[in-house]
């Protein structure tokens, strides 16, 4: 990809960024709590993802 390609995708993703900076603060501040209980669950989730990955790169 030439050097004028890579500027061009940077300056846009740049602008999308900070296009969705509004919205992304806005479902921060009004969004959902979650609760203990949702972060246990999403903590045990997120360990057995990476228990799983650990057992593939040993079994390699």
């Amino acid at each position: 990809m030439s050097l004028w390609m890579k500027i061009g995708a940077a300056l846009l993703l740049g602008a999308m960024v900070v296009a969705m900076l509004p919205a992304a603060r806005h479902w921060l501040e009004h969004g959902p709590r979650g609760s203990a209980a949702e972060w246990l669950n999403a903590a045990f989730v997120l360990g057995l993802v990476v228990l799983f990955v650990l057992l593939l790169m040993l079994a390699v």
